[in-house]
């Protein structure tokens, strides 16, 4: 019978520690949705006057994209997407948000035709060299264009919103669907304590409550029923600060359609954001 129990032992103790290889091997292919544009996709967002700003990472040559404002609006945004999306996705959505408003959309490592592989260090690079190439076309420098500059994201995309505006003292985020941290997301995919194998340590708290300290205000919009990222993780972040933090719960909004279930509320936070 001891036979018995110390080869079950041994048989769990290698499933656990086989499940744990696995998701420390793979789990950037868990996190990290990437893909290219289709085929002319680029082309006719450069025909509709957007532009292609190129830079260099560690990772190799990037890109950006910027749509300008109106002449006389000097809001600017940097809009990043979801995990499984690319920044051109929600362009016209963005027109729709602020329609004056500069939007730099900025992919990820790996995403859209960039090269490299994302990961939250070479994630804030990017962003990083984004604002860089953005400061440069313009003609002035990062902290010159600060007090035109918001940060915007969906999901994965409000994580790297929240490291754009902490690196770069935006006082002006709006987050779509955020998660509290990358650990607590993989606790409910695969349980604890699994989870803390994640080596991709997102922590939207910490930029999030060290925007709030220096005077920065934040949205947080939210759908009620989103299936991916529970709207309690979004209650969780806003009480980070409720006098900074303002959350807006939309009713039957799920993941990825929040600008479709509500895209009036979406405008008047965009605007409401802007208008500080």
């Amino acid at each position: 019978m001891r036979r018995f129990f110390l080869r079950a032992g041994r048989t769990a103790a290698l499933a656990v520690a086989g499940v744990a290889a696995l998701l420390l091997g793979w789990q950037e292919r868990m996190i990290y949705f990437p893909r290219n544009y289709a085929a002319g996709e680029v082309a006719d967002f450069v025909a509709r006057g957007g532009e292609v700003l190129p830079f260099v990472t560690a990772q190799g040559g990037q890109r950006a994209f910027f749509r300008p404002g109106r002449p006389d609006a000097d809001r600017l945004w940097l809009l990043c997407a979801g995990n499984a999306s690319l920044a051109l996705d929600l362009s016209e959505e963005a027109r729709r948000w602020d329609p004056g408003a500069g939007w730099l959309f900025v992919d990820y490592p790996g995403y859209g035709g960039n090269p490299g592989r994302p990961s939250p260090g070479a994630v804030r690079e990017t962003l990083r060299g984004a604002v860089m190439a953005l400061a440069a076309h313009l003609g002035t420098t990062p902290a010159a264009l600060a007090p035109r500059l918001g940060a915007a994201g969906q999901s994965l995309g409000a994580a790297a919103a929240l490291m754009a505006a902490d690196e770069f003292q935006w006082n002006r985020v709006v987050l779509l669907a955020p998660f509290t941290t990358m650990t607590e997301m993989g606790r409910l995919v695969v349980g604890w304590p699994l989870c803390l194998l994640n080596r991709h340590r997102y922590d939207n708290r910490r930029p999030l409550a060290s925007l709030c300290a220096r005077g920065a205000r934040v949205w947080i919009v939210h759908g009620v029923d989103d299936e991916a990222i529970p709207v309690a993780m979004a209650r969780d972040l806003a009480a980070v600060d409720a006098r900074a933090v303002r959350l807006v719960e939309v009713p039957g909004g799920r993941h990825n359609d929040l600008w479709d279930v509500a895209p009036d509320a979406l405008t008047r936070v965009f605007l409401e954001a802007g208008a500080r």
